[in-house]
């Protein structure tokens, strides 16, 4: 969420002992915030927190919750080593994303029709079921948020209502997050 949806939910970056930016204390560290790279900071405050606390994590529930046992190759500590130093210039050469230096790397081992493709990811139809068979579910969860005080009510409308008018866009996993913190608090009674 941006901050200005945050505030409409009555959180604050003071109220979580955060940042201004909204980022714990620890990421203001002159290692991750290399000015002369930027390329290289958001590589090092996405490892440090979004994977860590939540790629792997969810990747190893996922795993263990199947029986598989899930092997991260590109996160070998030697790799590491070896490409967190490189400068963005030849980490992304003219903007290039894509997993550039992968394909540059192995094109021997790769196909060439995988060496073409467009990077694309696994997603659930969760928007689809939130206007339709969880439609319910969500609304219920809506409104238990909004009676526990915790959020603003209108923000919490606010947030579900952007999601209604544009199911497309990326606010289904805001509106998704309010109604399940509100279905969690109702079954589990924590409320505060």
């Amino acid at each position: 969420m941006s901050s200005s949806q945050l505030h409409s939910l009555g959180i604050t970056a003071a109220s979580l002992d955060l940042t201004e930016d909204y980022l714990p204390r620890e990421a203001i560290d002159d290692d991750l915030l290399d000015q002369t790279d930027p390329l290289a900071a958001v590589s090092r405050l996405e490892t440090r927190f979004y994977l860590g606390n939540m790629l792997l994590r969810d990747g190893d529930v996922n795993g263990m919750t199947h029986a598989l046992e899930i092997r991260v190759p590109l996160l070998d500590q030697r790799l590491l080593d070896l490409t967190f130093p490189l400068p963005q210039e030849i980490r992304l050469p003219q903007h290039r994303a894509n997993k550039y230096l992968l394909r540059q790397a192995f094109p021997e081992l790769l196909r060439p029709a995988l060496l073409g493709q467009s990077k694309r990811g696994f997603t659930l139809p969760i928007r689809k079921w939130m206007l339709g068979p969880l439609r319910d579910m969500c609304e219920a969860g809506l409104a238990t948020t909004k009676s526990l005080g915790l959020l603003e009510p209108a923000g919490v409308d606010a947030t579900w209502n952007a999601f209604l008018r544009e199911p497309q866009g990326p606010g289904w996993s805001r509106a998704f997050a309010l109604s399940v913190l509100g279905l969690y608090l109702g079954q589990t009674r924590a409320t505060a």
